[in-house]
């Protein structure tokens, strides 16, 4: 339930006397406007997030880093939008192994950028 209002209208003092009544402490999180509208994330992604604060969930996010040395780089000549490429697929070897990744536009975007060729050693943040 998300309860509106002006200040100083009770919007907090209702949720306490709710929570004490049916003796649950913390029932309720608060959020000011400043914290809702944010340029970065989407209004629903800080509603998930402090709907989560509010029962105690938490997440962890697992960064996983692909280093190796650039085998072969493609990009899909289908896969042109406008100016703009979509996909393609890099080649990295390591010393114990050699795999192909598909990339996105994004990554495809930095690597077109950065301008690396084979032979480069590069990191690419999965």
């Amino acid at each position: 339930v998300i309860i509106t209002g002006s200040n100083g209208t009770g919007k907090n003092t209702l949720i306490k006397a709710l929570s004490t009544s049916i003796t649950i402490k913390n029932l309720f999180l608060t959020a000011n406007g400043a914290e809702i509208y944010s340029p970065t994330l989407s209004k629903t992604e800080i509603l998930t997030q402090l709907t989560r604060r509010a029962i105690g969930v938490t997440f962890f996010q697992e960064t996983i880093f692909i280093n190796g040395q650039v085998v072969n780089f493609q990009i899909y000549k289908n896969s042109m939008v406008g100016s703009k490429y979509k996909n393609g697929k890099i080649t990295l070897k390591t010393k114990d192994f050699q795999c192909v990744y598909e990339i996105g536009s994004k990554v495809l975007k930095k690597l077109i950028d950065k301008k690396i060729r084979p032979g480069d050693f590069i990191t690419i943040n999965r």
